[in-house]
């Protein structure tokens, strides 16, 4: 996969998650909770300058998990290739279908190298409203604007609850290679 290939990113993320559950589940955790998060938080609160200079840095130390996460992963999916797994849990169904710890390893580094792009434009975008926010350039009524308000909360609220749920599944990502390969390593003895 090239440096820049963002699309292909995007894509093996999704796919990872609907082959882990369903597309119709998919959806609605990652599209209809955000659209809902992102409603409601607009209503009760919309974006503003002092709120974009808190996310600013709970973002940098997001983007720096997601960053340890990538250096934790690198490698690991070659070294493991030959390792095979009966189901992982007591209901007979594994975490990851297919049993393979190279592609649980290979499903982590796919949400991670998602939520470390989707961090990054956040980001930057976060960058992008402060600065207007304080520019003398832009006319005021385009900074205070109803209509901007509205639309850039709805957006911006959307972005993190998305990028939040996200980074919610490397953890279980995390806990399901410690527990394959724990029963790997048990099965092999």
């Amino acid at each position: 996969m090239g440096i820049f290939n963002i699309k292909k990113i995007i894509e093996l993320h999704y796919y990872s998650i609907v082959k882990n559950s369903s597309f119709p589940l998919a959806i609605f955790w990652f599209g209809l909770i955000p659209l809902f998060i992102s409603v409601v938080g607009t209503y009760l609160h919309p974006i503003d300058q002092n709120f974009i200079q808190i996310l600013i840095p709970v973002m940098g130390i997001l983007i720096g998990f997601s960053i340890n996460a990538v250096i934790l992963l690198m490698g690991k999916s070659h070294d493991n290739s030959d390792k095979f797994l009966e189901d992982s849990t007591a209901e007979g169904k594994s975490f990851i279908s297919s049993g393979k710890i190279s592609e649980l390893y290979e499903h982590t580094r796919n949400h991670t190298h998602y939520i470390l792009i989707l961090g990054l434009i956040i980001l930057v975008l976060l960058c992008f409203c402060y600065l207007v926010s304080r520019s003398r350039i832009v006319p005021h009524f385009i900074k205070t604007g109803y209509f901007y308000d509205w639309s850039l909360s709805i957006f911006l609220y959307s972005l993190l609850s998305h990028y939040i749920l996200s980074v919610f599944l490397i953890p279980s990502h995390i806990y399901a290679i410690v527990e394959a390969e724990e029963k790997y390593n048990n099965n092999r003895n």
